[in-house]
């Protein structure tokens, strides 16, 4: 393949993912939703800035979930979220939804393997994300993280 086709194609890419990255996210979440217990699910992306000798790549974060009795307790639906995850939200890798999970929030996690380089051209490095329902659309709230 010649540099010229190899550089248009890429960019044909990039453009595909600008177009229809957001919705594919959005499309998972929705069905995440759609199991009215979750109000909201937050997860980080970052690139380390050092990993033992071995290459810093891209990385996202557990899910972490936030239910209506967490958030009736907490009023947390509609917060931004600050620079870190609140600490009263189910990290869906140590808690007790690690098994709910998998059916609950099963399509964003296949999302999430397959393609994580989609969420980094979504919402950038270095933030934490919160996504939450709004009325029919699913709606993300970006804020700087620092994962030092």
């Amino acid at each position: 393949m010649e540099l010229e086709a190899f550089v248009a194609k890429k960019k044909e890419l990039s453009d595909m993912i600008s177009t229809h990255g957001k919705e594919l996210i959005a499309s998972a979440f929705r069905k995440v939703f759609a199991n009215e217990d979750v109000v909201a699910v937050a997860w980080t992306q970052y690139t380390p800035y050092f990993n033992d000798g071995d290459p810093c790549t891209f990385t996202m974060g557990t899910f972490h979930v936030c239910d209506q009795e967490r958030a009736e307790k907490d009023r947390v639906a509609g917060r931004l979220l600050p620079d870190e995850l609140p600490e009263d939200w189910y990290d869906t890798w140590r808690s007790e939804w690690r098994v709910r999970a998998r059916g609950v929030l099963g399509r964003a996690v296949e999302v999430k393997t397959a393609v994580p380089e989609v969420f980094e051209h979504v919402f950038g490095d270095d933030v934490v994300v919160l996504a939450m329902r709004d009325g029919d659309d699913i709606v993300f709230h970006v804020e700087e993280y620092d994962h030092e």
